[in-house]
C-alpha cells in the first residue's frame, strides 16, 4: 500500500513537471511578443520624464528626513510618501533597459552614504498598482505599450533579467558639494529616454 501511495506521489510530481514545462513553452514567446510590441511603441515617451521629485525636510544628527513623489508621464502624482534616512547623502539606484533607441528606468532602492546598496529600501512597491509601474501611466499610452511595460516591470522587481541583455543598473545621488543639498530645498530626477539620469535642483 506505501509503495501504491509513492508510486501515484511521483506521477502527481511529474504531470506537474510537465505542465510547468509546458506553461513556460507558452508564457515565455507571449511575454517576448509584448515586449518587442513595447520596443515599438517607445518613441511615446518624451525625451526627459521626471517619475520622482523629493523635498528635504529636516537634517538631524546623523539622518535626513525627506518627503518623496512618484509621478506618472503626465505629470499627476502616483504616490508620496515621507522617510527617514541615515546619512545625508541620497543616493537613488535604477535598474535601466534600452529598447530600440530609447531607454526605460525603474527605481529600484533608496540608499546613502551610510547605507549600503544592498541594505538600501526596496521602492517598487511605491510605484506598483496591481503590477503596473505607474510611472509609466499616460492616458495617452496604447494597449502594447502597457502590457509590454507591465510585463518588463514583472521581470525587473523579479530579478528576471537574463532574457534582457541590455538591462543594466544606474545610480544617482543628491550631491554636487557640501552645500548643494539643504533643508527646503526640492529635486527632480530626471530620465533621459535617449540615455542618462540626473538629479536637477528646482
Amino acid at each position: 500500500m506505501k509503495n501504491k501511495t509513492w508510486l501515484i506521489i511521483l506521477l502527481i510530481i511529474a504531470a506537474l513537471g510537465i505542465l510547468a514545462y509546458f506553461l513556460r513553452k507558452k508564457i515565455i514567446p507571449t511575454q517576448e511578443r509584448k515586449i518587442a510590441k513595447l520596443e515599438q511603441q517607445i518613441n511615446f515617451l518624451k525625451n526627459e520624464i521626471v517619475p520622482i521629485r523629493y523635498k528635504i525636510l529636516e537634517k538631524k544628527g546623523d539622518s535626513i528626513y525627506i518627503a518623496i513623489k512618484f509621478m506618472d508621464l503626465d505629470g499627476n502624482l502616483v504616490n508620496k510618501t515621507r522617510m527617514t534616512l541615515y546619512g545625508d547623502v541620497i543616493s537613488f539606484d535604477f535598474i535601466v533597459v534600452k529598447l530600440g533607441e530609447r531607454y526605460v528606468a525603474f527605481p529600484q532602492k533608496i540608499f546613502t552614504n551610510k547605507i549600503k546598496p544592498e541594505n538600501g529600501l526596496t521602492i517598487y512597491s511605491l510605484y506598483d498598482k496591481d503590477g503596473y509601474p505607474m510611472i509609466y501611466y499616460s492616458k495617452n499610452a496604447n494597449k502594447d505599450f502597457k502590457e509590454g511595460i507591465k510585463i518588463l516591470f514583472q521581470k525587473v522587481k523579479n530579478n528576471d533579467l537574463k532574457d534582457l541583455p541590455t538591462a543594466f543598473g544606474n545610480m544617482v545621488q543628491n550631491v554636487k558639494n557640501s552645500a548643494w543639498a539643504n533643508i527646503g530645498d526640492v529635486f527632480r530626477i530626471v530620465v533621459h529616454t535617449k540615455g542618462g539620469i540626473e538629479i536637477i535642483k528646482e
